[in-house]
């Protein structure tokens, strides 16, 4: 009905898809009521959101595995209210699903739709992913081997029976040259021995690049500012409703004050995707944000840093740095920057990057300190290495503190210290915005003992490179064990500094100590506080270098976290967190070695250089901790005659900050 528009000159995204999906929208709530019996019609709706997702974005034009994703949240809405029953499964793998990807095949190339993200990164032949998963388990059992996906005959002859062998099929049909240049992932999976193997190994793939892939900068951004707000007695219409004059002194340090006595956030968002930015507008403190400070593309960086930072990023940097400029011609005294994002796909890694790059450039003298979302351990993407290393380069030019967290130990610590036996990003979200409330209340609260984004950066940051650090709250209890607490500062200290309480997969007694800080609040007593953490550092000090003498800063803050008494957080500047760059640093350097998925990168406009320059910036950043960890007092002082004395030394500071 909707033929392809043969004037289209792009090579891919054929206009003529909108129209295809524009009819399948306008009825597709009515051929879900056809499918279902009656009394299930009041499902039709949410079936009907599903299945429109499912065959690709028409303003785009693209279709990915997101999309595939979408089908499979129709089947399972299905099989939820029982439409279709547990022992269909066989026959919703091999006729149901079968059918759908030969029709979103259809549509491929009727409509030359283009491959969502970054051009085939993440789907295995750059649209499909789950024919290969389920096609694997269905040759488990059987004489052949995955060699077989190479031998053409066998192909020809048993296409139409397996799900494996028809994607192998598809990518002959739409792609030219090698097999294995063209398809180097499926070529490399034809020399795995076992289809057993193969399958396991699509699964752990498929749960990291694509259930695994949530969007990190935004979502912590919104818990933060969802954690101050609460913080401030402001409420969902940005009226102040709260009981203590000290939750309103500062709130200009992060609201500003509209008509009305309206506080409205002080914040920039930004992402290459629409869909996080509807969400936020759509929160409970949605209406709050001003229309105009929320940024977005369609686009998407398809987990390429390169696009984020070239291309994408990129078109979208003009609009972004004039809401920016906006905001800080508003200021009456500008102290700094905060930007919170994820390092591991392309939209915060690239477009972060360039961001710092640009604010360093317009704004030389103020300081700017990132929330910095790292790489799992557990992770298996396959080009976060690159995307990390290179953000990391960035961070070690541009930034002037960055608190480091990262999925696994947000995870661990749900599980293992608050007892969460499930959690959700919503969990994980909420540590992080505990952490950045923590380290800002100096700024929004008057307190006895305070410091500002500067004063904190002064005493944390020893030498201009070395500001990557740990992180970690307290009180961390179970809801229910709360109850049978009392909590103290000694409490507090001594989750503080515990290696299962950090919010990176770092153990700080690998390390040592440069310097620390300690940020307290609710009703403490500041004398005990200050004892309480000589104490704790008298009776630990080869956890601290000896050089620096009296390395922990300590702030006190009268106003307690919302529904706690008393609580803190803790920053420390230790070497152990070059465990976290050695391994971005390994990773990295093997599938650079091979210059494997180098073209992703290249096709964006970048310079295969910039991979050698980041690489060797991170190996300097390692050798530079190992350099402190190891020192002594003497060490130091023979080094320092060895410059050319302590004026050498002490003009290397002037360059500090």
């Amino acid at each position: 009905e909707y033929p392809p528009d043969m004037t289209a000159s792009s090579r891919f995204g054929n206009k003529s898809f909108r129209s295809w999906e524009a009819r399948l929208q306008q009825q597709a709530e009515h051929l879900q009521r056809d499918l279902l019996p009656a009394e299930r019609h009041d499902a039709a709706p949410e079936l009907a959101a599903y299945l429109v997702a499912a065959f690709g974005n028409a303003t785009r034009i693209d279709y990915g595995s997101g999309h595939e994703l979408s089908f499979v949240m129709w089947l399972l809405c299905l099989c939820k209210i029982g439409f279709l029953e547990p022992s269909d499964s066989v026959a919703i793998v091999l006729t149901i699903f079968r059918l759908y990807i030969q029709l979103c095949q259809q549509l491929q190339r009727t409509y030359k739709l283009e491959p969502a993200g970054s051009h085939g990164v993440w789907g295995l032949d750059d649209f499909q992913f789950l024919p290969f998963y389920f096609g694997s388990a269905q040759f488990i059992g059987s004489e052949s081997t995955p060699a077989v996906s190479l031998d053409q005959g066998f192909i020809d002859r048993e296409g139409d029976e397996y799900l494996y062998l028809q994607g192998i099929r598809f990518i002959g049909e739409v792609k030219r040259g090698p097999f294995f240049e063209h398809s180097r992932q499926l070529y490399d999976i034809s020399g795995v021995p076992r289809w057993e193997k193969v399958n396991q190994g699509l699964g752990k793939m498929y749960k990291a690049e694509v259930l695994g892939k949530f969007p990190c900068g935004n979502q912590i951004g919104a818990a933060f500012w969802e954690n101050i707000i609460q913080e401030h007695g402001i409420d969902a219409d940005g009226k102040f409703v709260g009981h203590n004059s000290n939750q309103i002194e500062r709130a200009n340090v992060y609201f500003t004050e509209a008509t009305n006595k309206r506080y409205v956030p002080r914040v920039v968002a930004v992402d290459l995707e629409p869909g996080v930015l509807n969400s936020i507008r759509e929160s409970k403190y949605g209406r709050l944000f001003r229309p105009e400070s929320m940024v977005s593309a369609n686009n998407g960086a398809g987990n390429n840093w390169a696009k984020g930072f070239y291309t994408e990023g990129a078109e979208l940097l003009d609009s972004v740095l004039d809401i920016i400029r906006h905001d800080v011609e508003n200021c009456d005294l500008l102290s700094g920057f905060q930007l919170c994002h994820s390092i591991g796909g392309g939209t915060g890694s690239g477009m972060g990057s360039l961001m710092l790059q640009k604010i360093r450039e317009e704004y030389p003298d103020r300081m700017v300190s990132t929330f910095t979302v790292m790489p799992s351990q557990s992770s298996e993407a396959v080009i976060e290495p690159y995307n990390s290393v290179l953000s990391i380069h960035h961070l070690i030019e541009n930034s002037d503190m960055t608190f480091c967290l990262d999925n696994d130990a947000l995870t661990r610590i749900c599980l293992d210290s608050l007892k969460i036996k499930s959690p959700v990003h919503r969990d994980l979200n909420s540590l992080v915005a505990k952490v950045m409330s923590g380290v800002t209340t100096s700024l929004r609260f008057p307190g006895q003992l305070n410091a500002d984004m500067r004063k904190l950066a002064v005493n944390m940051v020893p030498f201009p490179r070395l500001h990557f650090l740990l992180s970690g709250i307290a009180p961390l209890t179970g809801v229910q064990a709360m109850s049978y607490r009392n909590i103290t500062v000694p409490d507090l200290c001594q989750q503080m500094y515990g290696a299962q309480n950090m919010l990176v997969n770092t153990d700080p007694r690998h390390g040592r100590y440069l310097t620390c800080a300690t940020m307290f609040r609710g009703k403490v007593s500041l004398k005990e506080c200050e004892d309480t953490i000589s104490s704790y550092t008298a009776k630990n000090q080869s956890s601290f270098v000896e050089w620096i003498p009296n390395s922990t800063q300590i702030a006190v803050c009268d106003v307690p976290p919302v529904d706690m008494d008393i609580a803190a957080t803790f920053l420390g500047n230790n070497t152990a967190i070059q465990e976290t760059f050695c391994r971005f640093g390994e990773q990295f350097s093997k599938i650079f070695k091979r210059k494997a998925f180098i073209h992703w990168f290249t096709d964006e406009g970048m310079d295969e250089m910039e991979f050698t320059e980041a690489e060797s910036n991170i190996n300097d950043l390692i050798n530079e901790y190992k350099q402190y960890q190891d020192a002594g007092v003497e060490d130091e002082e023979y080094a320092a005659y060895d410059e050319g004395g302590y004026e050498g030394e002490a003009g290397g500071g002037d360059d500090m900050h």
